[in-house]
């Protein structure tokens, strides 16, 4: 994308969504830092996860249709 390319989309941009745009940067940025705290957190959960998948899918198809039907 070039200089003019930028400036066209901009230009379809109305001001007020820009504003409104401004006022929540900080808040993308906080989401930003707290996704970096996270990523180690979770991808130390992933193993968990997919060992509870593995299981799960392992399960007789007509038992998890029962657990279903009863609500649990």
């Amino acid at each position: 994308m070039n200089f003019f390319d930028l400036i066209g989309l901009a230009s379809k941009i109305p001001y007020e969504l820009i504003q409104k745009l401004q006022g929540d940067a900080p808040k993308f940025e906080r989401l930003l830092e707290l996704e970096k705290q996270a990523a180690p957190h979770v991808e130390a959960l992933m193993p968990i996860v997919k060992e509870g998948e593995s299981i799960v899918n392992s399960i007789s198809p007509d038992v998890l249709a029962l657990l279903k039907t009863l609500g649990t």
